[in-house]
């Protein structure tokens, strides 16, 4: 599974990504009178980019967890 990272100053909360997303990984909150993403189930994200890919304000980014990253390479 990945680290998935907001940026909020990008994110409208349009909940392009949260709709998008296959597993309902993302929710769309209010804080502050502004809407946002947030990661609501950041243990069930496949990395499938798809939010990430998704989003025409390019405010998430999908990385993988270094640990996974060289897992195979043992």
């Amino acid at each position: 599974m990945g680290e998935i990272k907001i940026d909020l100053n990008a994110c409208v909360g349009d909940r392009i990504c949260a709709e998008k997303c296959p597993i309902g990984v993302l929710e769309i909150v209010t804080v502050e009178r502004k809407k946002q993403a947030r990661v609501a189930n950041p243990d069930q994200c496949i990395e499938c980019h798809t939010c990430e890919l998704e989003c025409p304000y390019s405010a998430i980014t999908v990385l993988p967890l270094l640990g996974e990253e060289f897992a195979d390479m043992k």
